[in-house]
């Protein structure tokens, strides 16, 4: 889990960086979390934390799912950004 976190930040970075844009321009994040539990909410807890950290981090839904798209896939980040 901890490692598709991780990549899809880093996926959600990449995203944000070819429109010139930052995390701090994201307004809304959607996770959709396989198998929820507390030890995973608090893990992505502390992940947001550390990329935003001084920062109001944005509004976020967290979905507990029962499966995604491809068999394996543990989590999935949508993300809204507005920038100038």
């Amino acid at each position: 889990f901890a490692q598709q976190v991780h990549q899809a930040f880093l996926n959600v970075q990449h995203a944000l960086d070819a429109v010139g844009a930052s995390l701090f321009d994201i307004a809304v994040l959607r996770i959709l979390v396989v198998d929820h539990s507390p030890k995973k909410h608090q893990f992505l807890i502390q992940e947001i934390q550390k990329r935003w950290k001084q920062h109001d981090f944005p509004a976020c839904t967290l979905i507990p799912v029962p499966c995604l798209a491809l068999s394996g896939m543990l989590i999935e980040i949508e993300a809204t950004a507005y920038c100038n």
